[in-house]
């Protein structure tokens, strides 16, 4: 219904055609949504944007496709509910007698998450962005 190109848009229109740039915000965007949001259904919804997104900077959607999956991949662990496996875990550990509290998971999450994120964050550059 337009919300695709609309959102296409705007990433480009405040961007710029960069691809590297383009790069790195689909990569942060994937991974803020993705610790607030389940995996599946943030690249569900990426997907078509950034199928909108490569014809209009002139990057293979692969290269944007590969950003989004390595945003999800790194954000996904910020929170409980970004990652299918981090919801079990929670509900196995108040299984057995333990309170774990959204804040508790994420200030415990956030210091190795950060080291992650930002060595994904340097694999996807290296390997993806930099061969632009």
């Amino acid at each position: 219904h337009g919300v695709t190109s609309l959102v296409a848009d705007f990433l480009v229109g405040s961007v710029g055609a960069n691809a590297i740039a383009i790069g790195l915000v689909v990569f942060a965007v994937s991974a803020l949504l993705s610790s607030l949001v389940e995996n599946i259904p943030v690249t569900l919804t990426l997907i078509p944007v950034i199928d909108a997104i490569s014809p209009r900077v002139g990057v293979d959607p692969v290269v944007l496709a590969w950003g989004v999956l390595s945003g999800i991949t790194a954000g996904g662990g910020y929170t409980y509910i970004g990652s299918g496996a981090n919801v079990v875990a929670v509900h196995l550990l108040e299984s057995r007698g333990s309170k774990v509290t959204f804040a508790e998971f994420a200030k415990t999450a956030l210091a190795f998450n950060a080291v992650n994120t930002l060595i994904v964050l340097a694999l996807y550059t290296t390997i993806w962005l930099l061969q632009l």
